[in-house]
């Protein structure tokens, strides 16, 4: 949530809300959310079933409701695990990218198709290009250099290698 531009106050906020109005100690592993890189929101069927359809909980500003319809396009969403409810992807960099998150891959960092954008990064610093770096990953260039910009760098796209076989 704070790679999303969610303030650590908030997320504080919205875990103590739901930690005393819920009486669970750890809200964020048991429930489901969307954010909107402001906000923390949580879809009231978790709590009501249908009669909760449509409604969203801001626990970060002490339980106000929201209409979900009226926000759905705003909204992150993280994807669940069907079997437990764990979070099993996030699209960090939005999504329509190719950067993901998942627990299971890539030790939980970052990455495209497995590759971790921080090993992308540090080829691209050892002095390799775009193309030599999407081939030994089996991507493409525009891939890796999505990745790149993801981890802050500013791509040259027309860099030449700056090493010597």
């Amino acid at each position: 949530m704070r790679a999303s531009g969610v303030r650590l106050a908030t997320i504080r906020d919205a875990r103590n809300y739901l930690s005393e109005k819920l009486a669970v100690d750890y809200p964020f592993a048991r429930y489901r959310f969307k954010t909107d890189g402001k906000k923390i929101l949580m879809a009231m069927d978790q709590l009501e079933g249908a009669r909760g359809a449509d409604k969203l909980l801001d626990p970060g500003e002490g339980g106000q409701l929201a209409w979900n319809p009226i926000l759905s396009r705003l909204l992150r969403e993280f994807d669940y695990a069907e079997s437990d409810g764990i979070v099993r992807v996030w699209k960090v960099a939005g999504e329509d990218k190719p950067i993901r998150i998942e627990p299971a891959v890539a030790f939980g960092a970052p990455h495209i198709n497995g590759v971790a954008t921080w090993a992308m990064k540090n080829r691209w610093e050892g002095g390799e290009s775009l193309c030599e770096i999407a081939e030994d990953y089996c991507l493409e260039a525009c891939q890796v250099a999505t990745a790149l910009q993801f981890e802050g760098v500013a791509v040259d796209y027309g860099r030449q290698p700056q090493w010597l076989n």
